[in-house]
Parts: structure tokens; sequence; C-alpha cells
């Protein structure tokens, strides 16, 4: 019920804030060849991406590795340099170590995943659940921030190796709640940033506001906590640190995209918003469908921004008035709940 509840209250919201946006111009456009459909000619998938971050360039092409709330993690590389973007996907193995750690989770539900640049370690972010559990506190256990090792590099890694929690002040869980956690990580020379979904004082309700927490790296010290109402930002689900004073992220439900400049004492200095125009690859015009939920960004080298979404599945869908205007091999992959990935230029 409380999934059910997750997904169907921001909803008339989020639809809201697209029909007003719908005919007014202002909304950033994907850049040429995207969006594109998180699917490869192997027909390896992705499945309710949430966490998506860039590795770097080879041969090339783009490295990037992405998580999904399902609890898989994938190597994604990227061939810009035909006509069309050309998509490969390999999921990576979890290791029995990594299984066996993971066993008493209820859900493996993965939703931030990011790279440290300074010394190239991996962090996961997962969410709290404890459906199965009668003790509603449960899922406290089993959230947080969590380092991983893994094989090889990033760019041939083939297997997660081993998976630990990041020890961090009590105080930055005092918003999180059932199935509602940090979906946001991001990572610059000096900080880790924290992005909470949304702070929420009951099952039934968003509010207008979340909670960003900014950490000392090394003693994991909060040195500033941001509410974000009066910024307008009302979700956060995916972040990235462009430097210790310069921080990106994704407002899922507005579906926009932000940049929070900060002090040297971590104040905010100030706070610029831009809103996406996305629609299903290949139409432009179905730019209306509520399930087409933002919830990761990275930029690569040239400062090009790519956002992945985790669809929400009971919305991910044209109307009938729209579905003879679709082809058929569209709305298979709609019914699938298919991932689709955005690339747009860097905007602020």
């Amino acid at each position: 019920m409380r999934e059910v509840l997750k997904i169907f209250l921001p909803i008339i919201l989020i639809a809201l804030y697209i029909t007003y946006t719908a005919f007014f111009f202002g909304r950033i456009e994907p850049e040429e060849g995207y969006p594109i459909w998180m699917i490869d000619a192997n027909e390896n998938f992705t499945d309710q991406t949430s966490g998506l971050t860039f590795v770097g360039m080879k041969d090339g092409k783009k490295y990037f590795i992405s998580c999904d709330d399902i609890g898989k993690i994938h190597r994604i590389i990227i061939d810009e340099r035909g006509n069309e973007p050309e998509i490969e996907i390999i999921e990576l193995e979890l290791s029995e170590q990594v299984k066996e750690y993971l066993r008493y989770f209820d859900k493996w539900d993965f939703e931030e995943i990011q790279i440290d640049r300074t010394n190239n370690k991996l962090y996961l972010a997962i969410e709290g659940s404890a459906s199965k559990n009668p003790n509603p506190l449960l899922f406290k256990e089993y959230e947080g921030i969590f380092e991983l090792e893994y094989n090889n590099d990033l760019f041939t890694v083939t297997k997660i190796t081993n998976i630990r929690k990041l020890e961090l002040p009590m105080t930055i869980f005092e918003y999180t709640r059932y199935n509602i956690g940090f979906e946001g990580i991001g990572i610059s020379d000096k900080y880790f940033f924290f992005g909470l979904e949304n702070v929420r004082f009951n099952d039934m309700f968003f509010t207008d506001s979340t909670v960003i927490y900014v950490c000392d790296k090394n003693t994991k010290e909060v040195v500033s906590k941001i509410y974000t109402s009066e910024y307008d930002i009302v979700s956060i689900c995916g972040l990235y640190s462009i430097s210790d004073y310069e921080l990106l992220g994704i407002d899922r439900n507005m579906r926009r995209v932000f940049l929070m400049e900060f002090n040297d004492d971590m104040s905010v200095k100030r706070v610029s918003r831009k809103d996406l125009n996305m629609y299903v690859p290949g139409y432009p015009f179905l730019n209306q469908i509520v399930g087409i939920a933002p919830e990761s960004i990275t930029l690569d080298n040239d400062n090009n921004m790519y956002i992945a979404i985790d669809p929400w599945r009971q919305m991910y869908k044209t109307d009938s008035s729209s579905e003879r205007d679709v082809d058929g091999g569209t709305l298979d992959k709609l019914k699938s709940s298919l991932p689709i990935l955005f690339k747009y230029k860097y905007p602020f």
C-alpha cells in the first residue's frame, strides 16, 4: 500500500505541472539523436534505472555505470560517432559475498550510484525497506550509503566484489522513512552531498521541500544542512558535484534540473533552475506522459548532461487518442516500462 501511495500521490502535482508548461517555451531540449531507449542490439536492457555516473572516454566511446532500484548494476557504453547513438549494456555480477551481505534486505533498492573521482571509489545509495517485518522502524537498519569494491577498473569492471556501509552521523537520517531515503549523492574533493527524496511527515503526502546534507569527506561531520522549499526544489532523485561549491541535481517531481552554488562556509549562494522537455524517443509530441520520471544525472567530459528515467509503471503509457499515432514497438517498450536516456547541453 505504501509503495502505491508513493507512486500515485505526486502524480497530480506532476500532471498539473506538465499541463501548465506544455505550451510554454523555455524548457531545454534533448540533443540530436536523443532520447534513446536503454536497450541494446542484443536485447540487454536496464530496468527501473535510478542512478547514473559517467566513467570517462575510451576508444571514442563514453562509459557509464548505472544502478536500478531492483538491485542491479550495469556498465553502459555509448558510441555517438555514427548517425545515431549506439548503446551497449553489461550487467555487473554481484559476488557471493555481496549477495550474502544483502540477503537480509527486504528489497535491494539501489537508488543512486556515484564515483569519487579523487580515488575512483564507487558509492551506492540503498533506500530502506522492511515491508515483510512487523517492526515499522526496521528499514533504518538497511538504508544508507555503501562503498563498493569491484574487479578490474571502471572501464572493464564485470563484478562487484564487496560492499560496506559508510559510517555517517545518525542525524542525517532524521527524515528518512520507509521507502523514502537518499536518492542523490554528490562527491567533490572535500565533501559528500546527500540529497533526500522528500521530507515527509506521513505516508500519504509529499511536501514542497526536501533536504541536502553536506558532509566533510574526512570527518563525516555535517557542515551544512539545506532545506530546499525556498529554492522551489520539491524532490531530489539525483545529484552530481561539479566542484566543492557547485552541485547539479534533478527535481523529479517538477521535471527540472537545478544548479546550487555555495559560499565558502557552504551556505547557499544562489540556485538556478531549468525545466526539461522529456518525451518518448521518436515522438516529441509525447511529452506529457506522467510516468517519465527523471531520477539520475551526470556530466560527461564535454559538460553534456545525461539523465536516465525510472519509469512509473502505472503511468508509463500514452492515452488512447495517441496510440494510433505510435508504432507498435514503441508501445511495447512503454508497456514493458523500458527506461529512457536523455542528453542535454549544460544549461547554466
